[in-house]
């Protein structure tokens, strides 16, 4: 399997129990970010709702203004080991290399 096949299983909601499975290629600007509310910070990324599974209930999709950027939440316990050390690596970069230009924390050791 190439490393562009790996399905992800996100959320919108850290704490959220709904998931969706998104392509690893589709997730942009791979990043830490603590939600309102989470214990610490959580790997996030951006992705298109035109890329997620039809059907797929992660936000109000007004067809009339799609595709919509969603932030969604990756976590390790919903992911293959081998599929989140690949998200874990992509938020490691420099966030030039991901084609953004934001800082973004590192959680806690």
């Amino acid at each position: 399997m190439q490393q562009h096949d790996f399905a992800i299983n996100v959320t919108t909601e850290w704490n959220g129990w709904r998931s969706v499975v998104a392509r690893l290629d589709d997730l942009r600007d791979v990043h830490w970010y603590q939600p309102l509310g989470a214990p610490w910070p959580m790997l996030h990324a951006y992705v298109s709702c035109a890329s997620l599974a039809m059907g797929a209930s992660t936000h109000q999709c007004d067809p009339s203004s799609a595709p919509h950027r969603i932030r969604v939440c990756v976590l390790k316990r919903h992911n293959m080991p081998s599929a989140y050390a690949e998200v874990l690596r992509r938020a490691s970069q420099p966030a030039l290399l991901q084609g953004t230009s934001s800082a973004h924390s590192q959680p806690r050791a």
